[in-house]
């Protein structure tokens, strides 16, 4: 999933408070029957819930959203939907939905004609 900055919704913004969104991803149970979650197509990273997760950082440990060197996409960071709704499209036999909190004081970028957010940092909380 790549975020593109949208004309109209240019600016960074710090979450004033949780921000509720949505990501599709595969959902795995271990032998011992707890939830994993790991990443869409792209990566097999294995989440965990209700663990802050923090997104690529630099040297002196702050997270960066980062540009792709040609323009408007951010390709780094926590990629989500901003409604349940919007993930009806992007779901199969292999994906569920999954309920995430962008927490308070977050760095993100929000483009509401594409209904996505790019975020630093994120919580998994539920599979629904």
């Amino acid at each position: 999933m790549c975020f593109k900055i949208h004309p109209d919704f240019p600016d960074v913004l710090t979450a004033e408070e949780d921000i509720e969104v949505y990501k599709v991803m595969k959902v795995t149970r271990s032998i011992f029957g707890v939830k994993r979650v790991t990443s869409n197509v792209y990566s097999d990273f294995t989440y965990k819930f209700n663990k802050l997760q923090v997104a690529a950082q630099r040297e002196d440990g702050n997270p960066i959203i980062e540009f792709e060197p040609y323009g408007d996409n951010i390709d780094v960071g926590f990629h989500s939907w901003i409604s349940k709704r919007q993930t009806d499209f992007h779901i199969d036999l292999y994906t569920r939905v999954i309920k995430c909190i962008i927490p308070k004081g977050t760095k993100h970028y929000r483009n509401e004609s594409s209904g996505e957010m790019v975020s630093t940092h994120i919580i998994f909380k539920e599979v629904l």
